[in-house]
């Protein structure tokens, strides 16, 4: 059995969707902090869901019974945190990216197409930029991150395009265009 996780999650959520077109029902386990988090059509699909606390390990022990594998989600955030940050990561690195490079400048215009509203970037200083997250109430280490994220792209560390991502899933990734299209009709 597949046991996710933070199975209410972002993430966890994903995953447990995307399995379920890859794997029978009856080979999923969710292990989820809160029952009533997790959707009704995962609920009707057949999937294990178990109480899973970390506070309270004979929970961890029901919710991972019969696991062949576990997907722990906290894990792939701390290592994605971790990889974003560090200086010490040449010597290791997986590209994931889509198959086509788009600047900031790109996904305002597509984001224009997709609404009908004029969306343009702005580009702002470093300082006003920490300044509007610190205004905004964002921890330190948050503003840090950001401020990684931000530096990267100024040098443009994420004008790349690496196979690897469609290789892993076996067809294309799913393209900017269309992920902003299913977030754009979620608040329609």
């Amino acid at each position: 059995m597949l046991i996710i996780t933070g199975a209410t999650g972002q993430l966890g959520r994903q995953i447990g969707k995307l399995l379920l077109t890859k794997v029978p029902p009856t080979e999923i386990g969710l292990s989820v902090h809160d029952e009533t988090k997790v959707s009704q059509k995962l609920r009707e699909s057949g999937v294990r869901i178990c109480l899973g606390n970390y506070n309270n390990p004979e929970s961890l022990a029901f919710s991972f019974d019969n696991a062949t594998r576990v997907l722990i989600i906290s894990n792939l955030a701390a290592a994605a945190t971790a990889a974003l940050i560090a200086d010490d990561f040449d010597d290791f690195n997986v590209s994931l990216t889509g198959l086509k490079v788009l600047n900031l400048d790109d996904i305002a215009k597509i984001v224009t197409e997709l609404t009908g509203r004029n969306i343009k970037q702005v580009v702002i200083l470093e300082e006003e930029y920490i300044e509007k997250l610190t205004n905004l109430g964002l921890p330190k280490f948050r503003i840090d991150i950001s401020m990684g994220l931000f530096r990267a792209a100024r040098r443009g560390e994420f004008a790349s395009v690496d196979p690897t991502l469609k290789k892993i899933l076996g067809r294309n990734p799913v393209n900017v265009r269309k992920h902003l299209a299913s977030i754009i009709q979620s608040f329609e």
